[in-house]
């Protein structure tokens, strides 16, 4: 896609935007090297908006910032099978993941959870389709008891 800034304007309707910390700190012009620092730019895009910012951070997971001032944190998953393999493809199957959990009223934390899942297991296989995990792959690695 195209790399130019966000208007107010069009901020300011958004319900969620979902960066990854490098987007992040393209959008806001803030540095993101820090967990506070990303919190603090996410913080930006809300004071103009934006009711929910949930950044990616790779190996380290993701932060969402919701619309009711919550800070909700989620480490990555072990990769199964120990490798990455490929992430192609895996932060668009962390935000899909999201989507899903949040449309059927997951709590954020089990929203999290649940994209992470997906994301480790993507990042596992070849390719940014055939790494998409079924429903089923990523429940039964949640089941295994991540935080």
């Amino acid at each position: 896609g195209e790399d130019r800034p966000f208007s107010d304007r069009l901020l300011r309707n958004l319900t969620f935007i979902c960066p990854n910390e490098t987007e992040l700190e393209r959008i806001t012009g803030m540095p993101t090297a820090t967990e506070g620092q990303v919190i603090a730019a996410a913080r930006t895009l809300q004071s103009k908006g934006v009711k929910n910012v949930l950044v990616t951070l790779g190996a380290d997971g993701a932060i969402w910032l919701t619309s009711g001032g919550l800070v909700v944190r989620q480490s990555s998953y072990p990769v199964p099978g120990g490798r990455v393999v490929d992430t192609t493809g895996a932060g668009d199957c962390f935000r899909a993941a999201f989507a899903v959990a949040y449309v059927e009223g997951r709590t954020p934390q089990e929203c999290l959870k649940f994209a992470a899942a997906a994301g480790a297991i993507a990042v596992s296989r070849m390719g940014a389709i055939p790494s998409l995990p079924t429903r089923a792959e990523v429940e039964t690695m949640m089941s295994k008891g991540h935080t």
